[in-house]
């Protein structure tokens, strides 16, 4: 039996009551309103992992609002890498961020910031960040 190799290259963080609101990016989204709620798994630098009970495809591009009590909340573009148990009603999503730069698409450089200081504050929860 060999050992699979873990693919991962970033450290993934844990958020007590964490949640997750998904809206699905389309030409006319300003349409669409932002989902119900979601479980959120884990959070890196570079992806996010979330329960839901929705359809999503591999590919998907969404647009996300992370919502962790006491933080700002933060927006980013991903797209769908992964679905995990789809024929269940509760599987989880791996959705992987979108550049971070000032072209057009790109997540905002302010929503990178955010998530470096939040991960930053999780690596060194003695050092407060205001």
């Amino acid at each position: 039996m060999t050992k699979e190799r873990d693919r991962r290259y970033s450290d993934r963080f844990h958020f007590d009551e964490a949640k997750v609101y998904c809206q699905e990016n389309s030409t006319f989204r300003f349409f669409k309103q932002f989902s119900e709620p979601f479980d959120l798994n884990d959070l890196t630098k570079s992806g996010i992992s979330f329960k839901t009970n929705k359809k999503v495809s591999r590919g998907d591009s969404v647009h996300l609002k992370i919502d962790i009590p006491g933080r700002q909340k933060i927006h980013v573009k991903g797209r769908v890498v992964w679905v995990s148990n789809q024929e269940t009603s509760d599987h989880s999503v791996g959705v992987q961020f979108l550049p971070f730069g000032t072209m057009k698409g790109y997540n905002t450089f302010n929503a990178r910031e955010k998530l470096e200081r939040l991960i930053g504050d999780t690596q060194h929860p003695e050092e407060e960040i205001q």
